[in-house]
């Protein structure tokens, strides 16, 4: 059989993501091993994705309210997950509108030895993987031509702009998230095909002297539709103009500045492993019966740590894992049982609600294979995945792949990065 090293080298050229020096920045394994998704596990994650839209909307709803004190009057709860889930988030807009949500929610989910699938962590509010996204189902179509996958990320977006009779957006990024600007133009390389055009460009290089967004330098008009309202520090002009938007309800997103919905306080929240009846009684207010058991039945038992909330006495912190509200990537993330984890531990519940305590998931190993930098396939290695599945209101549109062969997954350059076929 003819390798697909070949063409997965080609493939990898033409998304760029290895143009010049970023061949070294950008790396990852190369594998031929793929995600195979039975027709019963995307049913049930299409269950858990209807569950994750309820789930979100009534946290929004619940964070409507929290921003109006003169409705909830004494019911401190709302005052409680409100503070809490803003925590380390950046501009604290109002949540207007909470039905407008983002179309797409990335969700990271470990499977363990059982087969049972969990979710490690729920981020409504990130675009940035997208690109990896395409990555992995461009790597996947080499390895399995003429696979069924799923609709993917690019198709659904494009169907959405379509929907809202959208045919250009912005990508606008945060002058300090240059790093990933080869993925963003992935996306823009995509949604062309597709027939929507993206332009993408950083904060510095846009200008709203004139009540619109510019090119700084050209002058050209951008997209009035962006993709989302990223963390941004060097142009105050454009952020003070997007807040006005924001405020009045003119500007349009397709991810909208909900940006508690990113910190990871909010599995907390909907775990309620510590039995909080007042928590309980908020979450049953706006959310049902049903959904709460679908996301519970896979989220691991998940407590927030800090000032306001009671830091459980567990004796044995052994296969729990902490971890930061808000953050990215593996930083401020701290295992049961590493010297360091009881100093952070202690440090964590003197602070204000920012982090969260959840037990470790004994994550599945799989039997995959890489190539080395020649083609060559190199022996069978055990590696542990990290599935990043998006979902939209009515099912999963895609899945990616991480793998790597510690614990800690996450994307490096010791990672597979790959995606999933339907079997």
């Amino acid at each position: 059989m003819q390798s697909p090293f070949p063409a997965m080298q080609a493939t990898i050229q033409e998304t760029g993501i290895w143009s010049g020096e970023r061949v070294r920045t950008h790396a990852f394994q190369v594998s031929p091993s793929v995600f195979e998704l039975s027709a019963e596990q995307r049913a049930e994650l299409d269950e858990l994705a209807i569950a994750t839209d309820e789930a979100l909307t009534g946290i929004s709803r619940i964070m409507a309210i929290s921003e109006r004190s003169d409705l909830y009057g004494p019911a401190a709860p709302y005052a409680k997950v409100g503070s809490t889930l803003k925590l380390g988030t950046p501009y604290k807009l109002p949540n207007n509108r909470p039905r407008n949500l983002p179309i797409l929610r990335k969700c990271d989910l470990l499977i363990d030895e059982q087969g049972h699938i969990w979710i490690a962590e729920i981020d409504a509010t990130n675009p940035r993987s997208w690109g990896y996204s395409i990555i992995g189902r461009r790597l996947s179509e080499c390895v399995r031509p003429g696979a069924e996958m799923l609709p993917g990320v690019a198709a659904f977006i494009a169907s959405e702009c379509k929907r809202r009779k959208v045919s250009e957006l912005t990508f606008l990024f945060g002058n300090t998230q240059r790093f990933y600007e080869p993925e963003f133009r992935i996306i823009a390389r995509e949604l062309k095909q597709l027939g929507i055009n993206m332009v993408v460009i950083d904060e510095v290089d846009v200008d709203v002297s004139t009540g619109a967004m510019r090119h700084a330098r050209s002058g050209e008009m951008l997209p009035t539709t962006l993709i989302d309202f990223p963390f941004m520090n060097r142009n105050k002009s454009l952020i003070d103009w997007l807040r006005a938007g924001v405020m009045d309800g003119s500007q349009q997103f397709l991810v909208p500045p909900k940006h508690f919905l990113a910190s990871k306080a909010l599995l907390g929240v909907l775990s309620n492993a510590g039995g909080d009846p007042a928590i309980e009684t908020l979450l049953r207010s706006q959310i049902s019966e049903a959904a709460l058991v679908c996301i519970r039945t896979h989220l691991p038992m998940t407590r927030i740590i800090g000032k306001g909330w009671d830091v459980p006495d567990l004796g044995d912190y052994r296969g729990m894992v902490l971890k930061q509200a808000v953050s990215s990537g593996m930083r401020n993330i701290y295992f049961g049982g590493e010297p360091e984890f009881n100093e952070a531990l202690t440090a964590a519940s003197r602070e204000r609600g920012a982090h969260i305590l959840q037990a470790e998931v004994s994550n599945r190993q799989y039997d995959w294979r890489r190539f080395d930098a020649t083609g060559q396939l190199l022996p069978t290695e055990r590696w542990q995945l990290r599935l990043t599945a998006y979902f939209s209101r009515s099912g999963v549109e895609d899945i990616a792949i991480t793998a790597r062969t510690d614990r800690a997954v996450h994307g490096s350059k010791d990672a597979i990065i790959t995606g999933t076929v339907l079997v």
